[in-house]
């Protein structure tokens, strides 16, 4: 377990680059040069401007951040703008790149499509009703859209297909790009409700979605099947165990959080405790 020594709850963290990298829901950007063992607070945001993502993309980091429009907390909580900084690779102190002002202010339960990924070499922003495009090489920023809104926007580990999919019941839609978002390519949804989704070729892909019963639900994790081009299911958590799943080193969701904080590593059909903290 890692100690950033604040209380505020973490909202980001990025282990790439020559630093740790982590950011609070409060606006508070702190950095480690040893791998998490000390920690120092590098620049303070708005107290409210949440730090959604950090991506260290082109020799250097990038922080988006949502800033609320009122309270920061609670279900009255919406966001109205999303701000992107680079920071100084010296002084680590943050320039702001870009303001995008939402056509709508977003609530609690939208907030989560809000983020970023990186794919080759460009920094994307998904703003749910655009993705927002930064060219890391031409310095430039292009409004690229999908067929459809937008509320999970992922990249494959190597940033070859970009993954675009709006969870909607019965009518998701999900399209996938090889082109960084110019052009889009229609595919199959797994069956609802998706967790999550991502692609990593048009052959192959895996989500995490919700197996509802009459009066329970479990985790399940899902995996592309070129030959049917459908979604089989290759892990079902027992009821109650999984309230969520993280992505590891690799991308995929292979940690499985439990209500009471606990973490284990899903593999070969098993749960292998991480880390017991109940």
């Amino acid at each position: 377990m890692i100690d950033t020594g604040t209380i505020s709850p973490l909202t980001a963290v990025e282990a790439a680059g020559p630093r740790v990298l982590a950011g609070t829901h409060d606006g508070v950007l702190l950095a480690s040069a040893d791998k998490g063992q000390t920690w120092s607070r590098v620049h303070g945001f708005d107290k409210k401007e949440n730090v959604i993502n950090i991506h260290f993309a082109g020799n250097g980091y990038f922080v988006l951040t949502g800033k609320f429009a009122g309270a920061a907390t609670g279900r009255t909580a919406e966001i109205e703008s999303l701000q992107v900084y680079v920071l100084d690779p010296s002084t680590m102190a943050p320039t702001l790149l870009r303001k995008i002002d939402l056509p709508k202010k977003l609530n609690w339960f939208q907030m989560g499509s809000l983020g970023a990924s990186v794919a080759g070499n460009y920094y994307l922003v998904n703003t749910l009703a655009s993705i927002e495009r930064y060219d890391l090489g031409a310095r430039t920023w292009k409004t690229v859209s999908a067929p459809h809104d937008v509320t999970h926007l992922r990249s494959a580990k190597n940033g070859a297909i970009l993954t675009a999919f709006k969870a909607q019941g019965g009518f998701s839609k999900l399209s996938v790009s090889l082109d960084a978002g110019n052009s889009w390519k229609a595919m199959e949804t797994p069956p609802y409700p998706v967790n999550d989704i991502q692609m990593e070729s048009l052959e192959a892909g895996h989500a995490s979605r919700w197996d509802t019963g009459a009066f329970t639900s479990a985790m399940q994790l899902t995996q592309y099947d070129p030959s049917s081009k459908s979604w089989k299911a290759t892990w079902t958590a027992p009821p109650a165990t999984c309230t969520r799943t993280v992505r590891d080193a690799s991308g995929k969701e292979q940690l499985c959080v439990t209500g009471g904080g606990s973490i284990f590593r899903i593999g070969a059909g098993k749960m292998v405790p991480e880390l017991l903290a109940e």
